[in-house]
């Protein structure tokens, strides 16, 4: 419970969802994996519940890749026009834009990721919905 706290805590700060809108998230973007059994994508990222959507998050070096999904289907990131992370690093919120780049969101670190941090993600579609979800993200450093 704490971390629900702490994520909504960390999205209101950065100007990110409001309370209301942060705690009616559907039930599987409230899901929780036991450490190490994050549901994996097509590419190899973690997946993350957002609204209708599965936010596969690919970490590569300072870049994060973000496709959207059907629940376990077809990419859909066409339909997506933008949105944006906040990451819970060090304690403190770091809020990152995603915009649309070779097909897919990209938002660029000025450094390299923990190994593990808490999420929130928004993600903008063309019929101009915003759609979230929150998560631990999980990555190894190569």
């Amino acid at each position: 419970m704490r971390i629900v706290r702490d994520l909504l805590t960390v999205a209101l700060m950065a100007g990110g969802l409001t309370l209301t809108a942060a705690a009616t998230l559907p039930a599987p973007a409230m899901a929780q994996h036991a450490h190490g059994e994050h549901e994996k994508g097509p590419n190899g990222g973690q997946i993350i519940a957002v609204g209708p959507y599965d936010a596969e998050i690919v970490v590569e070096e300072e870049t994060l890749i973000v496709r959207l999904f059907e629940h376990g289907g077809k990419d859909l990131t066409g339909e997506a026009t933008g949105g944006d992370l906040v990451l819970l690093i060090g304690g403190k919120p770091t809020k990152l834009a995603l915009a649309m780049e070779n097909g897919a969101l990209v938002a660029k670190l000025d450094d390299h990721l923990p190994d593990e941090v808490d999420a929130v993600i928004r993600i903008k579609t063309k019929d101009g919905k915003v759609h979230a979800g929150k998560g631990e993200l999980e990555h190894e450093h190569h």
